[in-house]
C-alpha cells in the first residue's frame, strides 16, 4: 500500500496522485476519512476512523491520499505506520502564506457562492473572477506553530519513504521530479497523462490574480518570510 500523506490541503497532493494513477494503472482511495467525501466522490464508500485496519488491506486499493487534519495525531500515526504501508509519501509546503493564500482562495469562495473550487475551476466559472474577504491574520503565528510541531512530531514518528517539499518537487524540473519517484517506488507508467497534471497551468497559484482578489495580499507577503516551515 502506497499512502501519500499531506501535512495540509493545497500542498500538490491531489496532483501528485492523479498523475500515479492515470499514468500508472493504480488505484487510490482519495482522503478516506473526509467528513464531506460524498461531495466529492459521491460513488465511494464513506469511512470511519475505525475502518482504518480493514481499508488498508482492501484489495481494490494500491494506494490511500490523505491529508493529516482529517484523522486525530495518534490514527494518523496508526496509518503510517500500518503493516501494510510499503511505501510512504510526506508533502508539504515550505512556505506557509503560500498556503494559507491558495486555501483562503479556495474556501473563501465556497463561503460566498456555495460552489466548489474545483466545480467551478474546471468549468471556467467565476473562481477567479469573485473577490474574496480579507484573509484573518490574528491566527497565523499560532496556526504556523502548530504546524511546525505537527511536521516534527510525524518526522519522528514515521521513516518516510520520501518526503516531497511542494516548492522543489512543482518546479521546471517536475517531470523529472515525478519519473524519478516513480522509479524509486517500483512502478510502471503506461502513458504520459501525468503531464497534464504537474505542469504550471495545472496549478492555482498566481499572485497577480490573488492581488486582485484578496484585499490584504500585500500584508501577507510582507510576512512570507517569517513563516517557512523548517
Amino acid at each position: 500500500m502506497i499512502v501519500i500523506f499531506g501535512l495540509t490541503g493545497r500542498c500538490g497532493s491531489t496532483s501528485m496522485t492523479l498523475a500515479i494513477e492515470k499514468s500508472c494503472n493504480v488505484r487510490f482511495c482519495y482522503e478516506p476519512f473526509l467528513s464531506d467525501r460524498k461531495i466529492w466522490f459521491p460513488k465511494e464508500e464513506l469511512f470511519k476512523p475505525s475502518d482504518l485496519s480493514n481499508l488498508m488491506k482492501n484489495p481494490d486499493y494500491d494506494g490511500i491520499k490523505h491529508l493529516s487534519h482529517q484523522l486525530d495525531i495518534n490514527a494518523n500515526i496508526k496509518l503510517l505506520n500500518n503493516e501494510s504501508v510499503k511505501y510512504s509519501i510526506f508533502l508539504y509546503r515550505e512556505s506557509f502564506i503560500d498556503t494559507i493564500l491558495s486555501m483562503h482562495m479556495s474556501m473563501n469562495f465556497l463561503k460566498k457562492t456555495k460552489k466548489h473550487k474545483w466545480h467551478s475551476w474546471t468549468n471556467n466559472d467565476d473562481f477567479f473572477s469573485v473577490i474574496r474577504d480579507e484573509v484573518n491574520l490574528s491566527y497565523l503565528q499560532h496556526r504556523f506553530n502548530n504546524l511546525q510541531s505537527m511536521k516534527d512530531y510525524f518526522f519522528s514518528s514515521h521513516n518516510f519513504s520520501r518526503i516531497v517539499k511542494y516548492e522543489d518537487f512543482f518546479s521546471s524540473n517536475v517531470k523529472s521530479n515525478f519519473l524519478e519517484l516513480i522509479d524509486e517506488m517500483g512502478l510502471k507508467i503506461f502513458n504520459e497523462e501525468y503531464n497534464q497534471y504537474l505542469g504550471k497551468d495545472s496549478k492555482l497559484n498566481d499572485y497577480e490574480k490573488y492581488k486582485k482578489l484578496i484585499p490584504n495580499f500585500d500584508e501577507l507577503i510582507k510576512v512570507k518570510d517569517d513563516f517557512f516551515l523548517n
